[in-house]
């Protein structure tokens, strides 16, 4: 390798931010049980991407109806894609994680876009709710779940069992972002 090459690519490994290195997303499930909020689960993606390691991601989706009103024990309502507060996140119980490469990553948030797109009342409390969305999370992202349907709505306990079922395939370790990351906008 000539001189002037080697010399360059020592300023770029030098002064290329350390993340660039190491890029990965990591993709954290949670629930939140009763108390002054309905039971929910939600997921949480926050890294950076191989192929764009100097934009970092921090957001997180769950799925739920667009308006608490009666008319959720009824039946379907509209239902949305919606992010939580930090609070929210803090005061909510993290069950397991997973990395992802950017392939999976790109799969999930063209799968979020999905169910941001759902048309009509999408929500129905029984068959496509908070835990079905994170359900479909998962077994996109290869997880398997076996025995967890009958968990439909409890979340926590739905967490619990997809966490057993993957134990040798998850991070069920709590390691906080070091950095502060920008929230992604979607």
């Amino acid at each position: 390798m000539p001189r002037v090459a080697k010399f360059n690519l020592l300023l770029i490994m030098i002064f290329m931010p350390m993340n660039a290195l190491n890029a990965h997303v990591t993709l954290t499930f949670f629930s939140r049980d009763l108390g002054v909020y309905f039971p929910h689960a939600f997921i949480e993606v926050s890294g950076a991407t191989d192929a764009a390691p100097q934009q970092p991601v921090l957001a997180n989706y769950g799925f739920t109806a667009r308006a608490l009103t009666p008319g959720i024990l009824m039946g379907h309502v509209q239902g949305r894609i919606e992010s939580m507060d930090d609070g929210y996140v803090r005061g909510s119980q993290r069950h397991f994680s997973i990395e992802l490469d950017d392939a999976q990553y790109y799969r999930l948030m063209a799968l979020i876009e999905q169910w941001r797109s759902l048309p009509g009342k999408s929500y129905d409390l029984h068959h496509r709710n908070c835990v079905s969305f994170v359900k479909t999370v998962a077994e996109t992202m290869g997880l398997s779940i076996q025995h967890a349907d009958n968990l439909m709505l409890k979340p926590r306990s739905f967490l619990q069992e997809v966490a057993t079922e993957n134990a040798g395939h998850i991070d069920t370790d709590y390691h906080p972002m070091e950095t502060p990351l920008t929230m992604s906008s979607h």
